[in-house]
């Protein structure tokens, strides 16, 4: 097939349309609908570079030796004779690969000239697609992982404990009902780490938001505070350390996202502090503009990681069984 000088695809894709004498166009380009969340959910670790092949970080457990007496589970020294305690270090080190990512940007002359014509800026345009698409990439890659890398999330981390924490359905459940789930989901993690710490944040399924903005109800009676913030106020988290549980949608965890992990419904329970959980990224750089014949070209690259849980034992996935 004979391929046209001036076809409708590239005409197309320079913003260029033909337009009729009674045609009102409205100028303004919209774009693609998109949020990207893991920048709330999340702390960066930044200190990695485009020449690191693998983030790691070193994890120190302290143990101390058995009492100097024979005796007894405290540091005793005996005052005659008998051996001294001594304390124990045990270190490990856990290495996660951070991947390459790249995409290209080109146009060639005849695409600007026309995008200009029509004044709307397709080389803007282009890097803007590719800054969407570095975004939706990090979000995936920081909630759920990668399948072909093998790499995990924030929500499917093998070394973090899980359980099924009965059944829920936001169409018939009350709010003691969603206090009592919550609960047991952040008391399970507060028992992991030896009752120290109870986690502060709760990622949800968008699919509870609708049930969390009711009203309270006492008999038949609205009050004027809803399921969330009665939830917030009389969680564990606020209970232990007098803070407001914070709690969120988080879209990776609908049943309705395709290829959707957690049918049953999955609630995150965690602390978002860099120490105890974060996600390596190489922020974005690009190569000087290469001039190919009519045809100008920019790769922008960068690399991301594997979600790092240094400590697990503050996390806890609590799995909703079919109600």
């Amino acid at each position: 097939m004979t391929k046209r000088f001036f076809d409708a695809k590239t005409i197309e894709s320079t913003g260029a349309f033909l337009q009729g004498e009674l045609e009102r166009l409205d100028q303004k380009i919209y774009e693609p609908i998109a949020e990207f969340t893991y920048g709330r959910d999340i702390d960066l670790r930044q200190d990695v570079t485009i020449a690191d092949e693998t983030s790691s970080f070193m994890l120190s457990n302290y143990a101390g030796g058995v009492s100097g007496t024979g005796h007894g589970t405290k540091a005793w020294a005996s005052q005659k004779d008998g051996t001294i305690p001594r304390v124990d270090i045990q270190m490990s080190k856990t290495l996660h690969p951070l991947t390459p990512w790249a995409m290209e940007v080109g146009f060639d002359v005849f695409e600007l000239a026309k995008a200009q014509q029509v004044g709307r800026p397709i080389d803007s345009q282009k890097h803007d697609a590719m800054r969407m698409r570095h975004h939706r990439d990090i979000d995936e890659q920081v909630y759920i992982g990668d399948a072909e890398t093998g790499a995990t999330g924030l929500l499917n981390d093998a070394s973090v404990a899980k359980s099924n924490v009965g059944a829920f359905n936001p169409a018939t459940a009350s709010a003691d009902d969603f206090l009592e789930l919550i609960n047991t989901v952040l008391e399970a993690s507060y028992k992991n780490t030896q009752f120290i710490m109870v986690p502060d944040r709760i990622l949800l399924p968008p699919e509870f938001m609708a049930f969390m903005s009711k009203p309270m109800v006492i008999g038949s009676t609205p009050l004027s505070i809803t399921v969330a913030e009665y939830v917030r106020q009389k969680s564990l988290t606020y209970t232990i350390s007098g803070k407001e549980l914070q709690m969120y949608p988080c879209r990776w965890l609908s049943k309705t996202m395709q290829g959707a992990s957690f049918a049953s419904g999955r609630i995150v329970a965690y602390t978002k502090r860099k120490d105890l959980v974060r996600f390596p990224l190489v922020e974005l750089q690009s190569t000087p503009v290469q001039y190919d014949g009519l045809r100008q070209n920019t790769i922008y690259y960068g690399a991301l990681g594997q979600v790092e849980v240094v400590r697990p034992e503050t996390m806890f996935y609590g799995d909703c069984v079919a109600a």
